[in-house]
């Protein structure tokens, strides 16, 4: 056999994924290079990361993505003018050295900005996963973790009677953020969940007074520091441990059940605090993601620190040590927002006094959220807040294909998009690197292109216009996402997918095996034709139409060829060679066609090769003449559809004339089942016989509906015969009826047509909807007539399916209940399950005994035939007591008396 993974990469396209959607691969969002990975609550984790402000924002996809995203903050000072890291080898500027975490502590001072300071705190030991996790629930869902920023919310403090209050403080805080930007634009982009974290006592350390304590889940305290009282501490370890408890996170703000102000925020873990019960608490939250998630520096200056900054540059993108003219000289920092005026926050320009300072570091406007409370973030914060966002999530995910693979053409390309709130993104294709026009959805239909046989690039790009992004080179470069795939020339690899030859694409009439990757089932007039292209011809006249494989360039085998109609069973196939084809393995098929009609032909080659070249069609009419059911001395006959039928297993029936071994194949093949006389019998020899086609007649009248449809007229009927005794199952699904279908079960054709069963039930396994299933037991060696139509005299065409479950005839016995279907007595078990199905598929239970017992078995003193012997049936006797004969006359004497009693209890029932 050909080992078609040998093949050079020039002579086999990429494998063809199927189009099913997927989500995004696991993306990596975090920026800060000394990552540490946690152990949290046994899930496989996205790293947590301690902080280093130097931080490059240099962002690598997997490789199946060919994304553009990959180049450093611009808003970071060019690393000519890097100044050297302080003595100790520490990450200068905000960087947070290895084990340590940064922790914020801001609140609103005398003078109405912010006060506060930042302090270097070790990082705690990591925690391993609970040994049972907290309940959770998700507050906002938005789409899969692995494509969304996971806010997690954790309590502490909350005895279990505390819960519908934590709940409850949990929702007005996020409510409280997703109406501020960034959260309220980019809302999609977060998931929010809340973990249910019960504490033996209620509160927090410290509150209302230091020197308190209590016994809480996660450690929440005031006074973290010892000497500040609004700073809100907590285990971060614990809090990640508890965060773990949720589908996934990356954020965790961690509610005190406190009505006293205070937060604090954990730059390296991730990690926020405020107090559930204090309003302004939320706002000192929304500052604390700040710095937790945005790697913002604080813009207030402290009375602690001194006046003077005369370190090293930092690496936050709203602090800076370079004043308007420096900054514009070294074009760095939020250069690109100079002179721009934003509400609230004013203009911006380099103000000096940031980061704890009066003089040496400079902040973008006068104020904004990293220097008072309630004001929003300035343009440089919004502008990272927005970035951290993009880098952490994908604006396109579910993609109908993984980008970076290769793709057929034929079919759609594309995915979805995760879209801010107020406004669109922007979607753009290329073909071969050029724009297409009017292509701005985010799928596009890949039928229509002309593809070279080497492939072409198709490529998606995804743009958020966002204008709070100023910076040109995070508007190249993060803000927007290129997907790219090697879009291939269409080649029919399945009869489904089959390319039509067309005088119009001259170029569908040449085909080549070697594409083919995937081995399908051999066909029946070639042994190890598995490797096969398919392509599809439109009947261009009724008669005799000729299909011959020519191979030009390649063949390992004989070309193999194959003829389906609507692309179901083989209804011809050859290895006949040719004299049209000077080829030595080329190959000819003729088959018999209607005008207008759709033939499929699959090409492949015997004994496990390949084979390349071109197809040829030709089409020769015949004139319908003379009776199908009679012979006359020219080829062909009155019903196109019944010659071409005939001539396709029998060409001397249409190259000669019609003998009467043509009349025999046009009975057994045309009369097709459009009354009950004339029903097909079903035979897995006759593939065909399980097809039908309800408008296929010539002359077609009428017929009675059935029970189930409402002018369900239009019929085919086929014969069944029972191989076995058990529940019959017969489905129908088609792609193609024009009305609700409709199954009926007959036993002969007497006039006029009783059935025994009927439905029109759409079957659980029909995924388009356009389908029946009819159940009902049958006994073997019987013979059952099967209709089918579609309601309001309309057509349909598909294929039955019968299965029969053989549980009548074997297993328990039938005056027994037992677990198992069925019964061991075959006629009794048939009209059993013929009043209760129950007893056929599922379990032979009480009722079906009972059932079995009225109408197989004849049971002594069962007056009223009602399976049991009991009260009803002792009442009667009595009723009838010293009468002649008659039903209560057991022991048949010819009276009712004592003897008849004693029969009657000796075989009571209940």
């Amino acid at each position: 056999m050909n080992d078609h993974r040998s093949r050079t990469p020039q002579q086999i396209p990429q494998p063809i994924p199927q189009p099913i959607p997927q989500p995004i691969p696991h993306r990596e969002h975090r920026t800060r290079s000394d990552a540490i990975k946690l152990p949290v609550a046994g899930r496989s984790r996205r790293p947590v990361l301690a902080s280093t402000f130097a931080i490059t924002l240099v962002f690598t996809l997997e490789a199946n993505f060919a994304t553009t995203r990959a180049l450093a903050d611009p808003l970071l000072v060019p690393s000519s003018l890097e100044p050297a890291p302080p003595d100790g080898g520490k990450a200068n500027g905000d960087g947070i050295p290895q084990g340590k975490d940064h922790l914020y502590c801001c609140h609103p001072g005398p003078a109405g900005t912010l006060v506060g300071k930042r302090l270097e705190v070790d990082l705690p030991t990591p925690l391993p996963p609970l040994d049972s996790a907290w309940n959770s629930e998700t507050v906002r869902w938005w789409g899969p973790s692995s494509n969304r920023i996971d806010m997690v919310f954790v309590g502490d403090g909350y005895q279990a009677d505390d819960q519908g209050l934590y709940r409850t403080q949990v929702d007005l805080a996020w409510q409280f953020l997703e109406q501020r930007e960034p959260y309220a634009t980019y809302r999609r982009y977060f998931n929010v969940h809340r973990v249910y974290v019960i504490s033996a006592d209620e509160g927090v350390d410290n509150d209302p007074m230091q020197g308190i304590s209590r016994n809480t889940a996660l450690d929440m305290r005031f006074w973290a520091d010892g000497v500040t009282d609004r700073l809100l501490g907590i285990n971060t370890a614990k809090a990640q441990q508890a965060a773990a408890s949720a589908p996934d996170w990356d954020q965790i703000l961690a509610l005190a059940n406190s009505p006293t102000y205070g937060g604090a925020g954990y730059a390296g873990a991730n990690v926020s605090t405020c107090s559930g019960g204090n309003a302004q608490s939320f706002q000192i939250a929304e500052h604390e993601l700040g710095h937790a998630f945005g790697e913002l520096a604080d813009e207030y200056q402290d009375p602690a620190d001194p006046p003077n900054y005369a370190g090293p540059e930092l690496a936050a993108p709203n602090v800076s040590i370079r004043n308007r003219a420096m900054m514009i000289a070294a074009d760095t920092k939020w250069v690109h927002w100079l002179g721009v005026e934003l509400p609230v926050v004013g203009v911006h320009d380099c103000f000096e006094g940031a980061y704890y300072h009066n003089t040496g570091v400079f902040r973008p406007t006068l104020d904004s959220l990293m220097r008072t409370l309630d004001r929003p973030f300035n343009g440089p914060s919004i502008e990272q807040m927005i970035v951290k966002i993009h880098l952490a999530t994908q604006m396109a995910e579910y993609f109908t294909h993984a980008p970076g693979t290769s793709v057929r053409a034929g079919g759609s390309i594309g995915a979805s998009l995760v879209k801010p709130i107020g406004h669109d993104l922007v979607v753009r294709w290329r073909l071969g690197g050029a724009l297409l026009p009017d292509e701005s959805l985010p799928s596009i239909e890949t039928g229509l292109f002309t593809i070279p046989p080497g492939g072409i690039q198709l490529s998606l790009e995804v743009t958020d216009p966002n204008p709070l992004v100023r910076n040109p080179s995070n508007r190249a470069n993060i803000m927007k996402e290129t997907y790219s795939w090697t879009l291939l020339p269409q080649d029919g690899l399945s009869c489904s997918t089959a390319l039509t030859i067309t005088p119009s694409v001259p170029t569908n009439a040449w085909f080549d095996t070697r594409v083919d990757l995937t081995p399908s089932d051999e066909t029946p007039c070639g042994i190890g034709d598995q490797w096969s292209v398919w392509r599809r011809v439109v009947a261009t006249c009724s008669g005799m139409m000729t299909v011959t494989a020519c191979p030009t360039s390649y063949a390992t085998g004989k070309a193999s060829l194959a003829m389906s109609e609507e692309c179901g069973a083989f209804a011809a196939c050859s290895l006949d060679s040719t004299t049209s084809c000077s080829a030595a393995n080329a190959s000819s098929l003729r088959f018999g066609v209607v005008a207008g009609e759709d033939y499929y032909i699959r090409i492949s080659a015997v004994g496990g090769g390949d084979v390349a070249g071109e197809l040829f069609v030709s089409c020769a009419p015949i004139s319908p003449t003379g009776d199908c059911f009679a012979e006359h001395s020219t080829g062909g006959c009155s019903s196109s559809r019944c010659f071409a039928a005939v001539c396709t297993v029998d060409p001397f029936c249409c190259d000669q004339f019609w003998d009467d071994l043509c009349v025999q194949r046009a009975e057994s093949t045309c009369r097709t089942g459009y009354n009950c006389d004339q029903a097909i019998l079903l035979s897995d020899s006759v593939p065909s016989s399980y097809q039908f086609y309800t408008f296929y007649s010539d002359g077609w009248e009428p017929s009675a509906p059935s029970p189930c449809g409402v002018y369900d007229v239009r019929t085919a009927w086929r014969r069944y015969i029972a191989p076995s005794s058990g529940m019959l199952t017969i489905r129908v699904c088609t792609e193609f009826a024009e009305a609700q279908m409709t199954l009926a079960l007959y036993e002969d054709c007497s006039q006029p047509l009783e059935s025994i069963t009927c439905s029109a039930s759409v079957g659980s396994d029909c995924v388009l909807g356009n389908g029946v299933r009819l159940d009902y037991p049958v006994l073997a060696g019987h013979s059952y007539l099967i209709r089918v139509a579609a309601n309001n005299a309309q057509n349909a065409a598909g294929t039955l399916v019968i299965t029969n479950n053989a549980v009548c005839g074997q297993g328990g016995v039938c005056d027994t209940a037992h677990f198992t279907p069925g019964c061991n007595d075959a006629e009794c078990c048939v009209a059993v399950c013929a009043a209760d199905p129950y007893c056929c598929t599922n379990a032979w239970d009480s009722y079906c005994v009972q059932g079995a017992t009225s109408l197989c078995f004849d049971v002594v003193g069962d007056i009223n035939n009602d399976g049991v012997v009991n009260a009803s049936d002792l009442a009667f006797m009595l009723g009838a007591w010293g009468s002649v004969g008659g039903a209560a006359d057991l022991d048949q004497d010819g009276s009712v008396g004592a003897s008849d009693l004693s029969l009657l209890l000796s075989n009571w029932t209940s």
